[in-house]
């Protein structure tokens, strides 16, 4: 694993270098694709892709999403075991592969992010990790036209509004309520993505609400319906699994097993999904 790891620091520099792509992907997408190519080439962070940065079998592939991290406990960065306080909520151990992901926009595609614990207040003096995978996402020419938050916590909208950066103000609907874990209800967050979005559309969700319970059963909601897999791109999940390395933070939230946790997210990656351990 040292070689991968520092295969991953070298990605991390890579990224930090990129020069923002400044317009919409999809706006210079051919009605026939026919200049994919062209479009997708401005995302890529070296002149061979990842495959230029990652030795073979050394990152997660799949066919649509291209390279990934691969799926390792502590479910977030390796560097927690130095130095836990710093690097808890270090989001250096994601890799996507823009590259792959462009290829898969369609003109007429609709960005969608969905935000299952939306807090954007937390851990104070920290830019919200939401907040942070967006603005990543518009750097490589991802613009969502919508971002889906729900928040249980009771926070008045204009105390969100204002943490909301400029750019992200008129694609975000706060929804300061508690998802609905039961399939087919209104307020349960698939149930908008199967009646309102297609294959076509670029759907990345989102899911940390802290209740082992609730979490769960969506989780395998996603996992268990072919719909869903056929229309959610990419996933992250904090899931709240029995590890002694983050019981401290944990504490009464998390329950099951960590192989539990890596089937559940190998199975979605084996269906095309690109599934992250969220910090």
């Amino acid at each position: 694993m040292h070689a991968y790891f520092r295969e991953l620091d070298h990605y991390n520099d890579l990224m930090k270098k990129f020069t923002p792509v400044e317009h919409d992907l999809r706006k210079s997408i051919k009605p026939d694709e026919s200049n994919i190519e062209e479009v997708c080439n401005v995302t890529k962070i070296h002149p061979d892709g990842l495959g230029g940065i990652f030795a073979e079998g050394h990152a997660s592939i799949s066919n649509t999403m291209g390279a990934m991290e691969p799926l390792l406990p502590v479910f977030r960065s390796q560097k927690i075991c130095d130095d836990a306080l710093r690097h808890l909520m270090s989001m250096d151990y994601l890799v996507h592969d823009f590259y792959s992901m462009c290829r898969n926009l369609k003109r007429h595609s609709r960005n969608i992010f969905v935000d299952m614990g939306a807090s954007l207040e937390f851990h104070a003096g920290i830019t919200s990790p939401a907040v942070y995978i967006n603005q990543i996402f518009r750097r490589f020419g991802f613009h969502f036209d919508h971002i889906y938050a729900y928040e249980i916590g009771q926070v008045p909208s204009a105390q969100v509004y204002e943490l909301v950066p400029d750019e992200l103000m008129d694609s975000f609907h706060w929804m300061n309520v508690g998802v609905d874990p039961e399939p087919g209800a209104k307020l349960n967050p698939f149930t908008t993505l199967l009646s309102k979005f297609d294959t076509d559309d670029f759907i990345v969700v989102k899911l940390d609400i802290d209740t082992s319970s609730i979490e769960n059963r969506l989780a395998l909601q996603l996992r268990n319906n072919n719909r869903l897999l056929e229309l959610v791109d990419l996933f992250y999940f904090e899931d709240h699994k029995l590890q002694e390395e983050l019981m401290p933070w944990w504490r009464n939230s998390s329950n099951g097993s960590i192989g539990e946790s890596l089937e559940l997210m190998a199975g979605m990656r084996a269906n095309g999904v690109a599934s992250h351990y969220w910090p």
